[in-house]
């Protein structure tokens, strides 16, 4: 396996925000450079200017989640059409923690403090105790 690929697959499996971006359109199809949310990079889609303008985008795309292709001039130029760039971000997952207090209904007195942590993705968590019609994590 190519030292790209492994660095991507480890990545991935360690939850290390990285980026593949891969030229589909130009003189080097199928070229890639991986990026990672410290700023490392592997590999070479043909030209440093090229390279250093798809890694500051990879970065950017990395922070808002998003995968997307873009396109350059042959130097990296903005607002040019030479060049089409598969950006394939795996960022960090969200998650949402929620903190709050909850009261009875009939007594104003407070029941518990309450706390949760979800992930939109899934989270499997052991529910004990049912407060104000939500069910609370006890433990993650």
């Amino acid at each position: 396996m190519k030292p790209i690929y492994e660095r991507f697959r480890d990545s991935i499996r360690s939850e290390i925000p990285v980026a593949l971006a891969t030229l589909i359109e130009g003189p080097r199809i199928g070229s890639k450079l991986l990026v990672d949310e410290s700023g490392f990079s592997l590999g070479s889609l043909g030209g440093i200017n090229l390279d250093r303008v798809v890694k500051r985008d990879a970065l950017a795309m990395l922070d808002a989640g998003t995968s997307e292709v873009r396109h350059y001039g042959s130097d990296g130029e903005a607002r040019q059409h030479d060049l089409s760039v598969f950006i394939e971000c795996h960022a960090r997952r969200p998650h949402l923690v929620i903190f709050g207090r909850s009261t009875s209904p009939e007594r104003s007195q407070v029941k518990e403090n309450c706390w949760a942590s979800v992930s939109p993705f899934a989270m499997r968590v052991k529910c004990s105790q049912r407060v104000d019609g939500f069910l609370w994590p006890t433990k993650l």
